[in-house]
């Protein structure tokens, strides 16, 4: 119980919760939670895709899913025009642009490293004119 305290705490400072809102906005959403040492990632509410609009979305997620154990958060790559039904998911015309990631996985002990090859792929593309778009999110263990 202590562990889900924490995350609650942490999921509900105003500015993580903000950060993670402004990321999220227009994009399918996913909370991972663990059910019997399984991970399960929870991507709709009643039959309608997930998604956050404000901090507040944030802090209801972890409290309708805590029986989940909920603690992180995803978001699809794609930003849509509409999420009020699953089928407008596969629909291309609903997708207004897509954000194009690497994932750095590591470990904490060796961050270092890790920052070392984000900057690896940052210097690369802004080699090849790419800078204004380009930013790092420090995803648990490892860079986004």
């Amino acid at each position: 119980m202590l562990l889900i305290s924490l995350i609650e705490e942490h999921y509900g400072r105003h500015d993580i919760a903000g950060e993670i809102a402004e990321f999220s906005k227009n994009r399918w959403v996913a909370v991972e939670g663990c059910v019997e040492d399984r991970r399960v990632f929870i991507r709709c509410f009643r039959d309608q895709p997930l998604r956050i609009e404000n901090g507040k979305d944030v802090v209801d997620c972890l409290k309708r899913y805590r029986r989940l154990n909920a603690r992180s958060f995803y978001a699809s790559i794609n930003v849509y025009k509409s999420l009020h039904n699953r089928e407008a998911l596969d629909e291309p015309g609903n997708i207004v642009f897509t954000t194009p990631f690497f994932d750095i996985d590591g470990s904490l002990e060796n961050w270092r490293i890790i920052l070392d090859a984000a900057m690896v792929i940052v210097d690369f593309l802004e080699e090849k004119g790419v800078s204004k778009s380009v930013y790092l999110l420090w995803s648990g263990e490892g860079f986004t």
